[in-house]
């Protein structure tokens, strides 16, 4: 059946990008001991060129290749196992042990997907080129999308103008799971669309929308990590793009398929895993901070250490936590 295979794709997705974004890391960490010597660029670092493909390449290709086969409302919870081949990944290559919390995190976000797995519709019928425009043009698309655009503008609002450096925490991160939910609506109509051939101007349209909407999907993530603290911007980001993305799937491609049984455990399944990436975020986070409380002497600068340290990278590379912001991307997107 095509929603297994779909769902393959996406794990195997997940798996990618966790596997690659902790060989990135690793490829920095190799770096920084390498200090006061000739430390070569990163794209001349094996680890570093690998890390970047399968967290890129890979997954992005598994990720469009997933949403074509399979609903939208279930691929997208997926990609909440991202975060637990990360820290999987973490514990092997990068030698981070996982702890207690971790482990009950993991557990929470299999729970979560098994939910998920059995309740979400399994298969989505066909739709042709102009069975799609009737998507495009039907209030469930406009209403949503016009939702999502007001949610995004009072976020972009109170990120940019508001004082208040709690609800920032909470905005910036937030865009970009909004944003990161419309995108993957896109590319699903994009793949709907193209069913109709691909010289049509409406396809490349939503094309063109999918490509703007994920550039300022990453663009607001690197600004959410380079401004706000890991354990805040992860959980949000990836809650909102699950939560957006699978209620975009129901309301403009699933809803006929699923009763209310299946709805409510759905719904239950998105909100377990959302505890659990919370669960996993909030330990790497705490585990951090542990690990480096006895070296940081008191000349150290506190907004430095978290700045740096809260996605776990040393303290004096600081540009990593911004330049590997798809740790957080592909932890909600497949």
């Amino acid at each position: 059946s095509k929603w297994l295979i779909g769902v393959a794709v996406s794990v195997t997705g997940t798996f990618s990008s966790g596997l690659g974004d902790n060989l990135v890391r690793k490829s920095y960490a190799e770096a920084e001991e390498l200090e006061g010597e000739d430390v070569p660029p990163p794209y001349k670092r094996p680890l570093w060129v690998v890390g970047w493909f399968l967290t890129i390449v890979m997954d992005t290709g598994c990720n469009a290749l997933a949403i074509a086969l399979a609903p939208l409302s279930l691929i997208i919870p997926l990609g909440a196992l991202h975060i637990l081949w990360g820290a999987w990944f973490a514990r092997v290559i990068n030698k981070e042990p996982l702890g207690k919390l971790g482990i009950v995190g993991a557990v929470v976000i299999v729970v979560g997907v098994a939910l998920v797995l059995v309740s979400a519709p399994h298969d989505s019928k066909s739709r042709n080129f102009d069975e799609t425009l009737d998507i495009i043009s039907g209030p469930g698309f406009i209403i949503g999308q016009g939702v999502t655009i007001a949610l995004v503008s009072i976020c972009l609002w109170f990120t940019w103008c508001s004082n208040n450096v709690i609800i920032q925490h909470f905005t910036a991160p937030a865009v970009s799971g909004l944003l990161g939910s419309s995108s993957n609506l896109t590319l699903k109509i994009s793949e709907s669309l193209a069913s109709g051939g691909t010289a049509k101007w409406e396809f490349w349209m939503v094309v063109f929308c999918t490509i703007c909407l994920a550039v300022a999907q990453l663009t607001s993530l690197n600004h959410a990590l380079a401004t706000g603290e890991a354990f805040m911007v992860v959980p949000t980001a990836n809650s909102v793009l699950l939560i957006g993305g699978t209620i975009n799937g129901l309301v403009c491609f699933d809803s006929d398929d699923l009763s209310s049984t299946q709805l409510g455990l759905l719904v239950l399944g998105i909100f377990v895993v959302v505890v659990g990436i919370s669960i996993l975020a909030g330990k790497k986070t705490l585990l951090h901070k542990l690990m480096n409380y006895d070296s940081c002497s008191s000349s150290c600068s506190g907004s430095s250490d978290d700045e740096a340290g809260l996605l776990g990278a040393p303290s004096s590379q600081v540009n990593y936590r911004t330049s590997t912001s798809t740790d957080a991307l592909h932890a909600a997107t497949p």
